[in-house]
């Protein structure tokens, strides 16, 4: 062989295994590997494999794949994964810091790799109003607080993440969506299905931990990993409706995602999953073909008997539950939701800022300081101005999910719901990471798949045949 047989040899291979691996990140069967190694990683608490194995998934989709979507899967498996993480010293940070370091410069990589040029950039319709947030996120607190507050490194950060980092983590999802809207829609409802069912593992597991050695399910942060699991909640159901095949199959699943949820033991995803999944179930029985319609009411009326046996057979359940609702309206937010409108008094117009505030900050868990309500952090924190520009991007993303009413969007907007239900009780809308980035994702596909040429998504209400609910993304869940 010559040395230019050679080199066409040595192109010829590189091409082959270019396409295996872009091919691969594509793959049920990588989603279902990765989603295993995450469970594995969570048992063991081995968090900093977690780290690797998941950036270097997250490197490979961003170097052989256009759509950074596929980079998706391994933030939500890797959100879930760490959920128990309790202790984050300095020396971690040193240890995780070089992946950060490394996925940062895929993700440069990437926009290089695949450059947009000035023609083909999109902004999407939230773009104007999380630029006009972003502003208020740099200048609230303004003259409540001193400049050494102003410019601390962590209201800093929170600053520019929930504003400016907010805003492009949208632009680039839009401008890095698959270009087939039915390949979009397949990589989302995939990651969210592999997520969710990685959020049943971890239930399941920390259930028979707790039957095993004799005591009470006790989970940190069970309103966290609730809330990630309830942004999954509503695409098992979606792909009842869509899919080509094993429809039964994924509302079991949907309908499983929603009792373990309900293990967390978290009051407010109990009462945010109940909703959300009643109005999945309404959605597919409307939405569904007539045999499939009757199945499904048969399961959901079956499986909230099972749910109610179980949580009557396992008293445990019904006390970390149910026994603490009636003191959802009595516990430390009344205090803290009393004290943010307070503080808002004093402080109209710019709010008093992200900084900590009052007697209810600990310092120790280097936080800002939370109110665990939306609207009553962003009247303390943001003022008059910042709520006014809040309700503003929420009216852009109502009219966003449901401007153009399509099947896809109404199970996003589902999903949403959830995560604004649960930041009713808890601050996840002023969570960066992971919440504000996986709701910043979601508006993005959803602004990237609503133009003229989105797949016939059209809603039929108890359809009769097979064409009347037939679509073209259905071909390929």
């Amino acid at each position: 062989m010559d040395k230019g047989d050679a080199c066409a040899y040595t192109v010829s291979v590189i091409r082959n295994i270019r396409y295996l691996l872009a091919k691969a990140v594509k793959s049920d069967v990588y989603s279902a590997v990765l989603t295993l190694i995450a469970f594995l990683c969570y048992y063991f608490e081995a968090y900093f494999v977690l780290v690797g194995f998941m950036v270097t998934a997250a490197v490979l989709a961003l170097i052989f794949q256009r759509s950074v979507i596929y980079a998706f899967l391994p933030l939500m498996l890797t959100s879930l994964a760490v959920v128990d993480w309790y202790e984050f010293s300095a020396a971690d940070i040193g240890k995780v810091l070089p992946w950060g370091i490394i996925f940062l410069l895929a993700l440069v990589a990437h926009f290089v790799i695949y450059p947009v040029s000035a023609k083909q950039i999109k902004t999407g319709p939230l773009f104007v109003p999380l630029a006009a947030y972003s502003v208020i996120m740099l200048i609230c607190g303004a003259g409540a607080m001193d400049a050494a507050l102003f410019f601390k490194g962590l209201n800093v950060y929170y600053r520019l993440a929930l504003g400016i980092g907010a805003l492009i983590t949208y632009f680039a999802v839009v401008n890095y969506l698959p270009e087939s809207k039915e390949e979009l829609i397949r990589a989302l409802v995939a990651a969210m299905l592999f997520a969710g069912i990685l959020g049943i593992a971890e239930m399941t597991s920390v259930f028979g931990r707790s039957i095993a050695s004799g005591q009470t399910m006790a989970i940190r942060y069970r309103n966290n990993i609730s809330g990630l699991m309830l942004f999954t909640l509503p695409f098992p159901f979606y792909a009842a409706v869509k899919a080509r095949k094993g429809r039964t199959a994924y509302f079991v699943l949907g309908l499983v995602l929603s009792a373990a949820i309900v293990l967390s033991s978290s009051r407010a995803a109990l009462i945010v999953d109940t909703f959300i999944t009643l109005l999945c179930v309404i959605c597919c029985v409307l939405t569904a073909l007539p045999v499939y319609r009757a199945v499904y009411s048969v399961l959901s009326v079956g499986v909230l008997a099972g749910v109610a046996l179980f949580v009557g057979l396992n008293p445990e359940i019904a006390d970390g539950v149910l026994g603490r609702l009636p003191d959802m309206g009595s516990d430390i937010r009344n205090e803290i939701w009393a004290f943010g409108m307070e503080t808002f008094k004093k402080h109209p117009l710019l709010g008093a800022g992200l900084g900590e505030q009052g007697k209810y900050y600990v310092p120790d868990t280097g936080a800002i300081f939370w109110y665990h309500n939306t609207f009553v952090q962003s009247l303390a924190s943001t003022g008059i101005a910042g709520t006014a520009v809040m309700l503003a991007l929420y009216g852009y993303k109502l009219k966003t999910l449901l401007g153009r009413p399509r099947l896809f969007n109404v199970f996003v907007f589902l999903s949403l719901l959830a995560y604004e239900g649960m930041a009713l009780m808890h601050p996840f809308t002023f969570f960066p990471v992971p919440f504000v980035t996986v709701s910043m994702i979601l508006y993005a596909c959803v602004s990237g798949q609503s133009g003229k040429d989105a797949p016939d998504e059209r809603i039929v209400l108890l359809p009769k045949t097979k064409d009347n609910n037939k679509t073209v993304c259905e071909e390929n869940l």
